[in-house]
Order: C-alpha cells, then structure tokens, then sequence
C-alpha cells in the first residue's frame, strides 16, 4: 500500500460520513494478513456525491452480478492516481451509526462493523470470502446485531452454516 496514496484518499474523504468495507476492511482488522486490491467504501446519501466529484468518479445506478447475487446501488468506479475504488450510498443507515474507528498507517480510518463483514463474507461464501472468515475467527462477537444482519441479508440459515464451518461459535 501506498501511504501517500492512502493518506490522499483519506483526505478526500474529510468531512463525509463513510466506511471502508469488504477486503479492505479484512485488512485492517487482520492487521495487515491479508492484501487488497480496490477499496471498498460506503458513503452516506449525498456525501456519494461529494465523494465522486472529489476522485473524479460519476454516480450512476447499477445493476452488479457477483457470485449468485444482484446487487442493485447507486454508485461508481474510479482509478484514482492508480488505485481502483468502488463507492456505493446503498448501505443501512445503522451501518453508518455502528462503524469502527481504526487507526491504520497513522491514520484513523473507518471500518465496516465487523459482524456486518462476517456476515457479508459468509453470504457470498466465494474462495476468497472463506479464507478472509478464516482469518477473522474470533469470539468475541455481538451475536444479537450479527443474527440481525444475517437476518437482514434473509439468508440466516446459510450464514451461520458457513460460520459454523469455518470456526465461528454461532
């Protein structure tokens, strides 16, 4: 990672309400095991916008296939000075209360809560998704909101199964 580059994106994030997710906030909470590619960030309502305008991006509404999925957002994709970033505003609001302030490279950053990244790797169960979950075991979970986000994907049943299997106590 690019600590400039990193540091350039943070500051184009200033003043917006965001969150970093998916690889990238495996990253973080695997202390650095695991590498990314793009950056994942989610950014509330309007600040999509702001956002957009400041790394050159433009919001369109998109219709995404990824494994067994259809995601329908509103978003963007953008190269910024070398470093692919995916930006969406289609995230629940109680996302954005619940995110996690991390320090990382000397900078505070925001992360995606951690069961919402469990949950989300383990829905999508990919190659890569399990080896993240992999990664991540621990035990101190939040089990109410966890059952809450499994329940909000509406695949409950699946997500604990995958957990289960790959050394969560759920």
């Amino acid at each position: 990672m690019n600590i400039k580059l990193f540091q350039e994106i943070l500051q184009t994030l200033e003043g917006l309400d965001y969150f970093f997710f998916g690889g990238i906030a495996v990253t973080f909470f695997s202390k650095d095991r695991r590498d990314f590619q793009d950056m994942d960030i989610a950014l509330f309502n309007q600040d999509l916008y702001k956002f957009a305008k400041r790394v050159g991006g433009k919001v369109r509404r998109r219709c995404i296939r990824c494994g067994d999925f259809l995601i329908n957002d509103f978003g963007f994709k953008v190269d910024f000075k070398g470093q692919e970033i995916e930006a969406t505003n289609s995230i629940p609001r109680i996302l954005f209360d619940k995110k996690v302030k991390k320090s990382y490279l000397g900078n505070e950053v925001f992360i995606q809560p951690f069961e919402s990244l469990i949950a989300h790797k383990a829905l999508m169960h990919r190659g890569k998704d399990l080896n993240d979950l992999k990664l991540l075991v621990r035990e101190n979970l939040d089990l109410d909101f966890l059952k809450k986000e499994a329940e909000r994907f509406g695949k409950k049943g699946l997500i604990f199964s995958v957990l289960r299997k790959t050394g969560y106590k759920v």
